[in-house]
């Protein structure tokens, strides 16, 4: 009885292990590095999936794409003064918006995505 019971205990405690370490890489999988925003592969997941509800029950949607002028002369200071000035932008959009507007990075480079739920044009370049 007591050797079923550990062995219950250790599938038991397996099993967590695993979900943990798979959240743990999906959000990985899901987050950029240098700003910890949501990458390119999530905002591509999330239109995917998101987007088809949004045109059926004509909801709003605004995106706008944020790109950094000039961002290559930050790399040719030194590589880490970008990943600084990405990481600090970044900061800064997280204090600016809401909590129900979605920041992720765009691509690779300089580029943010910011994605406006139930808002139209007019209202967000108000």
């Amino acid at each position: 009885m007591n050797l079923t019971l550990v062995v219950i205990f250790l599938h038991l405690f397996v099993w967590s292990l695993l979900i943990l370490g798979i959240s743990y890489y999906r959000k990985q999988a899901n987050t950029d590095e240098i700003t910890s925003l949501r990458n390119y592969r999530w905002f591509y997941k999330y239109l995917t999936r998101k987007f088809p509800s949004y045109q059926k029950n004509h909801k709003k949607l605004s995106i706008v794409i944020i790109d950094i002028d000039n961002f290559r002369e930050f790399n040719k200071i030194n590589i880490h003064t970008g990943d600084e000035v990405l990481n600090e932008f970044a900061y800064e959009m997280n204090n600016y918006f809401s909590k129900d507007i979605i920041i992720s990075r765009y691509r690779l480079g300089d580029e943010f995505a910011i994605i406006f739920p139930d808002k139209e044009k007019k209202e967000v370049s108000e």
